[in-house]
């Protein structure tokens, strides 16, 4: 009986969330801000094409599902991973997670995204003005996750996110939930979360236009519905697929 209310509730939500995503990002497609969020983490999920929703591993999962924080193998897990990209673009995750008390679970984590010093260009110095700018993103995520039954636990993340371009900065706050089941057979997982609600953001501070003093316009989070399924369907292959529905 447990099960077939897990897995009503499961699917209801999945089919919800697309009209949730409407809601939420729909009405702002390309504008959204804080893209840097949409940056995968681990190299298990990213090998997999991105598919870490249902994939339960190390302390990386923090940013793909926080209900998967539970089922951590040894109850602790930390994780570090720093990418050198093309352009001098640098990227970062540290993570680290516990259990206590048998059914509760938090978790940490960090992202950084920044760039070299880069000379600006204008249409009367296309080599180089001799003055240089930054850009740069930086990411806290705080979680608790926790096991409902031995094989269901649903997991919340508070984030704070701050931007920086150049002398425009801004910043906002968001949450992550997510749900995972194990099903019980050949390690099949059911993995359902939704990452980056929260209210729109905009630049700090003003400009001015035609005489007028603005304030600079507000963009919306990139919000992500995903639903996956993982596991070992035939030994030792692993197998995962997900959906995604970005804005």
């Amino acid at each position: 009986m447990v099960k077939k209310l897990i897995a009503i509730l499961i699917i209801t939500g999945s089919l919800n969330a697309f009209t949730i995503i409407e809601i939420l990002g729909g009405q702002k497609v390309g504008t959204t801000s804080m893209t840097f969020l949409k940056i995968g983490v681990g190299a298990k999920q990213e090998a997999m094409g991105g598919t870490g929703v249902s994939i339960v591993h190390d302390a990386t999962c923090l940013y793909w599902n926080p209900g998967a924080a539970s089922f951590i193998p040894s109850g602790r897990s930390i994780a570090f991973q720093a990418n050198r990209w093309l352009a001098g673009i640098y990227h970062g995750y540290t993570g680290y997670v516990m259990n206590f008390r048998k059914y509760n679970t938090v978790g940490i984590h960090l992202i950084g995204l920044h760039s070299d010093y880069i000379e600006k260009t204008d249409e009367y110095h296309p080599f180089g003005t001799g003055t240089y700018f930054y850009s740069g993103d930086f990411l806290l995520g705080l979680t608790y996750a926790r096991k409902l039954i031995d094989r269901f636990a649903f997991g919340l993340t508070a984030k704070y996110m701050h931007e920086t371009l150049d002398t425009l900065t801004m910043s906002g706050f968001a949450i992550d939930i997510g749900t995972l089941y194990f099903v019980g057979y050949k390690n099949i997982k059911i993995g359902v979360s939704l990452s980056n609600i929260g209210p729109d953001v905009r630049p700090s501070g003003t400009y001015i236009q035609d005489g007028v003093e603005k304030h600079y316009e507000s963009f919306s989070l990139p919000v992500m519905y995903r639903f996956g399924v993982s596991g070992n369907i035939i030994k030792p292959l692993g197998l995962s697929f997900e959906i995604d529905k970005p804005t």
